[in-house]
């Protein structure tokens, strides 16, 4: 969208470059923090004025990502480097194992911190330079416990964890990272009953440390010792990352399991998609006859649920001589996940049956299932039941009310809007997205205007739906407005959904030309649905030529 478009809409709001500045360096920050490198860069390249927090973070963004080169260009081009931009540059160079450019850039540097020290230590332990890594080390005037740590990880990873516990007891102070660097140090070595003693000492006074009980809980069940393995495993019954290791080992030994032991490791199989072995332990779990367990069944519903194995999950909850609303909830909304709405709806109905009293969990998933199915009837009877139960205040609840009215096409959406207590921002894109739904413009507008009022932020769902509603209600100038907005004032990259509504805006009203330019231009690979938004606009507008040429595309792409 131009920038004249833009001033014009939003000519409101005064130009701050400073401000302008904060919104970039937060928005480059944000794309950097999700991996996003190209869209980061196409933010820092669109602004008029950058500062050392703009340059800094693209060159730690790039460094962090392998990417030296493209650090390296940016690195040189900056004129106003400060300790953080050589640091950031250092960085790159140790993390990557290019430690004479790191020697080189650290000898260079006209200012050091502790950072710019730490990085270095750490780039000489890469290459196993302990000498100079201690030689560093030495000659600091002032460290920090990320310094010490460096240092007794570096140690320990070659072996010389006498040496790293030497330096680990002169530590000024300690962190969680410095125990278990310790502890798996010696427990690398084989020195068990050492890592033994520092666990202890560790919670003597500090709270517990889940890393710690993990790398003990392995040890034990590696050197055979299964009865301390199990002994400390059922202090801490929610560690799954040793969960399964040590089930197998108690199996081997020919020691029965506990519930809560195979409740764990079937949540570990479900939290690791490793559904195989879920398989074998439900076989197990079988064999040993717990397979009555509410706990262990529930997880069983849940494991088979989420690999899409509907039929067995069921036949679990059916095994079940009790079950408690975790059950019930665990089978419907596994059901709602697949696309089995129907079904979900009926294990409802058999649940109050059964004088089950519902959670707040269990109806918005129901309620999603009578929007989707156009349910009214069972939609409302639903609701009643909510406002007996207390739970219509319920922000999840209260989402969920929402969506399903709009869903219906039905205003009684605004209604479950505004008798809500709380709200978040789930709750302004679901009547957004609604809006956008039923084409309810002047709605959409307002809402988003008292959304902005009462501090919330809007994000691309909340565009999504403004764009929507505009295209609904043939708003071309305001579709064209928002959309200029969420870009150049929010800094909100455009997603394929984005360019579709924008191409269905200008579709509708007959504009096709500016359509199909607008699938050029967009950096994004154009996909079918939105050429085939395109097509449809064609048709209606009776554009032949167009039509025959985005059909091709089609073609092309296999539609």
């Amino acid at each position: 969208m131009s920038r004249s478009l833009f001033n014009r809409t939003f000519c409101t709001f005064p130009w701050n470059p400073r401000t302008h500045i904060f919104q970039c360096n937060k928005r480059i920050q944000e794309l950097l923090k999700f991996g996003q490198l190209d869209h980061a860069r196409k933010v820092f390249d669109s602004m008029p004025q950058r500062d050392s927090v703009t340059w800094n973070s693209m060159i730690s963004g790039y460094s962090k990502s392998n990417r030296i080169k493209d650090a390296e260009v940016l690195f040189n081009v900056c004129q106003d480097k400060n300790v953080t931009t050589w640091t950031a540059m250092l960085s790159g160079y140790a993390k990557n194992g290019r430690i004479w450019e790191a020697i080189r850039l650290f000898e260079a540097m006209p200012e050091r911190n502790i950072v710019s020290y730490n990085a270095m230590i750490s780039g000489y332990w890469g290459i196993g330079d302990f000498v100079n890594a201690r030689r560093l080390f030495d000659v600091m005037s002032e460290k920090n416990v990320s310094t010490w740590n460096s240092m007794i990880t570096g140690y320990c990873r070659c072996g010389r964890v006498y040496e790293a516990h030497a330096l680990f007891d002169e530590m000024p102070e300690r962190n969680s990272v410095s125990w278990v660097v310790m502890i798996s140090g010696y427990v690398e070595i084989g020195q068990f009953e050492e890592a033994w003693a520092l666990f202890l000492e560790i919670h003597r006074w500090r709270e517990r440390n889940d890393y710690a009980y993990t790398t003990m809980i392995t040890a034990f069940s590696e050197c055979g010792r299964l009865e301390d393995a199990i002994a400390l495993y059922r202090q801490v019954p929610d560690v799954t990352d040793a969960s399964l290791e040590v089930l197998v080992q108690l199996h081997r030994s020919g020691t029965s399991p506990s519930c809560s032991s195979f409740t764990s490791a079937l949540l570990a199989c479900s939290n690791c998609g490793d559904y195989e072995v879920g398989r074998q332990i439900h076989s197990l779990v079988f064999k040993l006859g717990y397979q009555y367990n509410t706990y262990i069944g529930n997880g069983l519903i849940s494991m088979y649920a989420k690999s899409k194995n509907m039929e067995v999950s069921s036949l679990a909850f059916s095994s079940m001589s009790e079950r408690d609303i975790v059950s019930w909830n665990s089978l419907i909304i596994a059901y709602v996940q697949a696309g089995e709405g129907e079904f979900a709806c009926q294990l409802f109905l058999d649940m109050l049956g059964q004088d089950v009293k519902p959670s707040e969990l269990t109806f918005p998933y129901l309620l999603s299932v009578s929007g989707s199915l156009c349910a009214v009837k069972l939609g409302k009877q639903i609701h009643a039941l909510i406002f007996k139960l207390g739970w219509a205040s319920h922000l999840f609840v209260g989402n969920g009310l929402i969506n399903m009215y709009f869903k219906f096409g039905s205003k009684d959406g605004f209604l479950a809007f505004e008798s809500m207590e709380e709200r978040d921002l789930v709750t302004w894109n679901t009547v957004l997205t609604g809006c956008g739904q039923n084409g309810f413009v002047e709605d959409a507008i307002q809402i988003f205007q008292k959304m902005e009022g009462e501090g919330f932020v809007p994000d691309q769902v909340s565009f999504l739906g403004l764009l929507c509603a505009c295209g609904r209600a043939g708003l071309v100038a305001e579709g064209l407005a928002y959309f200029s907005s969420m870009i150049q004032y929010y800094l909100i990259a455009p997603t394929i959904y984005h360019y579709t509504a924008l191409v269905d805006l200008l579709g509708r009203a007959g504009r096709l030309s500016e359509a199909e330019s607008i699938i050029e231009k967009m950096p994004l690979e154009p996909d079918a649905v939105i050429l085939e938004v395109l097509l449809a606009a064609c048709r209606i507008h009776n554009n032949i030529k167009l039509g025959q040429k985005i059909a091709g595309r089609l073609l092309q792409i296999g539609m």
